[in-house]
């Protein structure tokens, strides 16, 4: 799983995570991303549907 960059928290600039993990097991729906969809295979220009982090913020969990 991929989680959100430090310093994302609903609005730009700000200093608390905002917590959103990218589960491919459920996809992003709101996005329009389909269950088991990968990290990996998500468009270039995909965002954090929380707060519009963009995908080359995020890190992989260990």
């Amino acid at each position: 799983m991929y989680d959100d960059a430090p310093g994302c928290d609903g609005s730009p600039g700000a200093s608390r995570p905002c917590d959103y993990v990218y589960d491919p097991a459920q996809g992003d729906p709101h996005n329009g991303i389909d269950p088991g969809t990968a990290f990996e295979d998500l468009p270039e220009d995909w965002i954090c549907p929380v707060c519009g982090e963009p995908k080359s913020e995020f890190k992989k969990e260990a």
